[in-house]
């Protein structure tokens, strides 16, 4: 009976201590270890471990389902590899000879993760699927940066909350990089500037800019000298650029279109140059654009224009362009002037709001000359001056017309305004490029001092 017994403990328990063709079964210590010198498979029938339906590779460490695996978890379903080379650098290879997907399934108000981490983070970015509210968030630095919700709805920026319009952008710009891309709309039409907005109104000033970014004194600074060879054309929602077109007349009265520029616009401009930036509005979509060709206003088209020359006719109220042969209505408001050398743009005037300078009240020593520069890039001028002794009593006024060439300097009236004490305007103008003078509008000079005001507006 012993021995029956004996013969049975020994059958069912038995201990081996040492190596069988690559196997090693280990009981010494107390506890059941195997080590495979190889390839275990497992298989309904094979006897070869790489054509298996699982493969543990014990010398690469690696384990494929399906596969003999070339990475550390390489998934083949269906039996039959898709081909071609597989990226060795990858941890985990998932393929099918067919649609082929990865899924994560959580409770439908949990949260599913792919997440990611590296040595100093144990997260630092993820794709999650959240499934309570049925949104998808991304994030990117441990920052929750992208999130998209179930209607399509998505906001993008630094902890971001779901969107409430289609696109929300939250503490940054939208920037479009390339020339000719732009923004599509549903009818086809194409926008690729910052203007934004358009209309068709009756303009209380024309032909002008009617508000836009202003310096500490009040004048107008919306633009800028920019990187490189370019100009900035400035604004924000804060401080909107809104610009009036004039277009001529109907039965009602004036046609004008609005443009409204928020946000900062990059126009490239060409080295060793001098020209203007201008609102282009010939093709219905407001672009801002440059020109390096004459511009004048008047009552009568220039006697000898050349190809591209701009011409705003004053008693139709419509901007044109000379295309080497004819005159063609090209709606347009210009806003500033430019100037560049090889490298950079060098300076930029920015033309006054509304189409009026006043300079404000200010001290005018005996004997002195004085430059005013009113920037209305435009002839004629209505000049109005007023001037009152040093510290008291209103201003006086005189009100003229300044005409002239835009070549000429020293033209126009010398006044004699009879006022508290005598005082010469010696006017002289500049409706071409940059002279020097940023669109000086005249100079005062006194026989004692005065205290002055200069208001000058378009005469049209």
């Amino acid at each position: 009976m012993r021995k029956i017994l004996l013969a049975s403990l020994l059958f069912i328990a038995p201990v081996f201590a040492g190596d069988y063709y690559g196997v090693t079964i280990d009981t010494t210590t107390g506890t059941a270890d195997m080590h495979v010198g190889g390839t275990i498979g497992v298989g309904a029938s094979s006897t070869t471990p790489t054509t298996d339906t699982i493969i543990l590779d014990g010398v690469n460490g690696r384990l494929g389902l399906g596969i003999e695996p070339v990475v550390g978890l390489h998934i083949l379903q269906d039996g039959t590899p898709v081909g071609g080379s597989y990226d060795t650098n990858a941890a985990m290879i998932v393929e099918r000879n067919n649609h082929a997907n990865v899924l994560i399934k959580s409770k439908n108000d949990k949260q599913g993760t792919y997440g990611f981490a590296d040595a100093n983070d144990t997260f630092i970015g993820a794709l999650a699927y959240d499934h309570s509210i049925n949104g998808m968030w991304l994030y990117v630095n441990n920052s929750a940066r992208f999130f998209i919700d179930s209607n399509g709805d998505i906001s993008i920026g630094n902890g971001v909350n779901p969107a409430t319009e289609r696109l929300e952008v939250k503490g940054g710009n939208i920037k479009i990089l390339d020339g000719g891309d732009g923004i599509i709309f549903g009818d086809g039409t194409k926008q690729v500037t910052a203007v934004i907005s358009t209309a068709t109104f009756k303009a209380e000033v024309r032909q002008t800019a009617l508000t836009g970014s202003i310096d500490a004194t009040g004048y107008a600074d919306f633009m800028a000298i920019g990187a490189a060879i370019s100009v900035d054309v400035g604004a924000s929602s804060e401080e909107p650029l809104i610009m009036a077109i004039a277009n001529g007349f109907d039965s009602l009265g004036n046609i004008d279109y609005s443009a409204t520029v928020l946000s900062t616009t990059n126009v490239q401009v060409p080295a060793n140059e001098t020209g203007y930036i201008y609102i282009d509005y010939n093709s219905g979509t407001p672009t801002l654009d440059y020109t390096t060709s004459t511009l004048t206003y008047g009552y009568a088209y220039p006697v000898s224009p050349t190809a591209e020359d701009w011409h705003f006719s004053i008693p139709m109220m419509k901007m044109h362009q000379y295309d080497g042969s004819v005159w063609t209505v090209t709606p347009a408001t210009f806003l500033g002037e430019w100037v560049s050398d090889g490298s950079a743009v060098t300076d930029v005037i920015t033309y006054a709001l509304r189409g009026k300078f006043d300079s404000g009240r200010f001290a005018v020593a005996a004997a002195s000359s004085y430059t005013i520069d009113h920037n209305l890039g435009i002839i004629p001028l209505d000049f109005t001056l007023l001037a009152a002794t040093s510290g008291g009593g209103n201003l006086g006024i005189m009100h003229i017309a300044m005409t002239g060439s835009a070549a000429a300097s020293n033209n126009g009236f010398q006044l004699y305004p009879m006022l508290e004490n005598s005082c010469t305007m010696y006017t002289f103008q500049s409706n071409g490029l940059i002279t020097g003078n940023g669109g000086a509008g005249g100079q005062i000079s006194t026989t004692a001092a005065v205290e002055a005001k200069v208001i000058l507006k378009r005469g049209w």
